[in-house]
C-alpha cells in the first residue's frame, strides 16, 4: 500500500443509469453515472431523479446518448448518416446539460450507448462527426469509449479527453473482444465479474476491437508509472442484481489496493463530506488490535493526527505506529509493504474512506484496551457486533485472514 492516498492507483466504476433500473443502493458503490438522455431511454422525470441520486452520492455524471430507438433499447444499428447522428447526439447531451444545470449538477463526460457505442468504435466518419458535436456543446467534456477506437482517436485529435473503458459484466472472448449479447455466455456476474474488473484495472486483461481501423498501444496507458490502460469500468444497471454486483466489484477492487473514484475533474462532481479513517493494526497471539482515526484528519504535505503530530521527516505510517505505541504503552514498528487493506462506503450522505496499515508489536507487555467509542481500540472478537459505517468495508475479511494467519 502506498503511504499516501494520492499515490494509490485509482479506477473509476461507472454504471449506465437513468434507464429505469436505478436504485440508491447502486449509487452507494459506483463513482460515475452515465445518464440516458432521451434517445434509447430517459425523459425529464428520469433524468432529474437520476441526477438527484448522483448529487446525493457524490457521483460524477456523464451523458449517455443513443439511437432514438426505444423499442429496441438502442441496441440495434439503425444506419443513420453521420450528420443526422451528430445532430441527435448533440441535442441529447445538451438536454441533459440543461436539466443538470437546474439540478445543480455538472455533466462531465459523454459515453454513447449500445449499438451507437459499437459503431463509433470502427466508423471514423461518424466518430469525427459525433466528437465535433460534443465539442460544440462543451469542449471540456471527456469522451468514453472502447480502447483503440475511432471515437477515442477522434476525441484526442479534437483536443478532448479520451477515456478508455472496460466492462465488468460482459464476457470477453479469447481474442479480447466482447462476446455478442445474443450468445448465452455473454454476461458475467459474481466472482467472475469481480476477477475481470480487477484484471482490467490492473492492465492484466487484453482488450482488442478488431473492427477498429487503428492499432497500437492501449489508450491511456502509462506502464512505467503503473497506471492501468483502462480508466473506467462499466457495469449495466439493467443486469440482474446490479447493486449487489456493484458492491462486490468495488470491494474486490479495493481489496486489491485500488481506490475507486471518478476519472473526471473533482470540480465537476457534486461535493459530499468525505471522512478519512486511517488506522494501524497489530496482529499478535491470535488477536487483531486496530486503532482508527477520524474526521479531523487532514493532508497537506503531511498527515496530522488528532492527539498527535508527524515529526519532521517522519512517514505517515511511522507516525501512526508511534502514536499507537504511545497509547498502548508498547513498542511497535511498521511492517513495510504489508497492508491489511482499504475500503469505502457511502453512509448517510458521507463517503467513508478507510485505510489500514499493518504494524507489529515488539513488546511482550499486555496491550491496554480502551473503549472503542472513545478511542477506537478493540479486540478482534469485537469486530462483528460493532455498529459503525466501516463494518460494510472490505477491510473486515482482510482482518479475518490476518487473524487466522496469526493463530497458526
Amino acid at each position: 500500500m502506498s503511504e499516501t492516498l494520492d499515490r494509490v492507483a485509482t479506477i473509476d466504476l461507472n454504471a449506465d443509469a437513468g434507464e429505469g433500473f436505478d436504485s440508491a443502493e447502486l449509487f452507494r458503490w459506483i463513482s460515475s453515472a452515465s445518464v440516458a438522455c432521451g434517445g434509447h431511454a430517459g425523459d425529464e422525470v428520469t433524468m432529474r431523479a437520476t441526477l438527484a441520486l448522483a448529487r446525493a452520492s457524490g457521483v460524477a455524471v456523464g451523458a449517455h446518448p443513443g439511437y432514438a430507438d426505444r423499442e429496441r433499447f438502442g441496441r440495434v444499428e439503425t444506419g443513420e448518416s453521420a450528420r443526422v447522428l451528430a445532430t441527435s447526439l448533440g441535442d441529447q447531451v445538451e438536454r441533459l446539460r440543461s436539466i443538470a444545470a437546474e439540478s445543480g449538477v455538472a455533466v462531465a463526460y459523454v459515453k454513447p450507448h449500445g449499438a451507437l457505442y459499437h459503431r463509433l468504435t470502427y466508423d471514423a466518419e461518424a466518430a469525427h462527426a459525433v466528437v465535433a458535436a460534443i465539442a460544440e456543446v462543451d469542449p471540456e467534456l471527456a469522451v468514453v469509449g472502447f480502447p483503440r477506437s475511432e471515437l477515442l482517436a477522434a476525441a484526442r485529435a479534437a483536443g478532448l479527453v479520451a477515456v478508455a473503458e472496460g466492462f465488468c459484466d460482459r464476457r470477453y472472448s479469447a481474442a479480447g473482444v466482447l462476446v455478442p449479447r445474443s450468445e448465452k455466455e455473454a454476461h458475467l456476474g459474481g466472482e467472475g465479474a469481480v476477477a475481470q474488473a480487477v484484471a482490467l484495472a490492473r492492465g492484466d486483461a487484453v482488450v482488442v476491437e478488431p473492427e477498429a481501423r487503428r492499432a497500437g498501444g492501449a489508450d491511456g496507458a502509462d506502464r512505467s508509472a503503473g497506471r492501468p490502460a483502462i480508466r473506467t469500468l462499466c457495469l449495466h444497471s439493467d443486469s440482474p442484481g446490479a447493486a449487489g454486483l456493484a458492491r462486490a466489484v468495488r470491494q474486490g477492487l479495493e481489496r486489491e489496493g485500488l481506490r475507486v473514484e471518478p476519472f473526471v475533474d473533482r470540480a465537476r462532481v457534486a461535493a459530499i463530506p468525505e471522512i478519512h479513517v486511517v488506522g494501524a493494526a497489530i496482529v499478535e497471539g491470535g488477536r487483531v488490535l486496530l486503532t482508527r482515526r477520524g474526521p479531523a484528519m487532514a493532508m497537506a504535505g503531511k498527515w496530522e493526527f488528532p492527539g498527535g503530530k508527524v515529526e519532521a521527516g517522519e512517514a505517515p505510517a511511522a507516525a501512526l505506529a508511534r502514536e499507537v505505541a504511545e497509547e498502548l504503552g508498547v513498542a511497535i514498528e511498521v511492517v513495510p509493504g504489508a497492508p491489511l487493506g482499504r475500503g469505502s462506503a457511502l453512509v448517510e450522505g458521507r463517503r467513508i474512506l478507510l485505510e489500514v496499515h499493518l504494524a507489529r508489536r515488539r513488546s511482550n507487555a499486555a496491550p491496554r484496551l480502551t473503549e472503542h467509542d472513545a478511542l477506537g481500540w478493540f479486540a478482534a472478537d469485537e469486530l462483528a457486533p460493532l455498529d459503525w459505517p466501516e463494518a460494510d468495508l472490505p477491510i473486515l475479511p482482510a482482518l479475518a485472514r490476518a487473524l487466522a494467519d496469526a493463530s497458526r
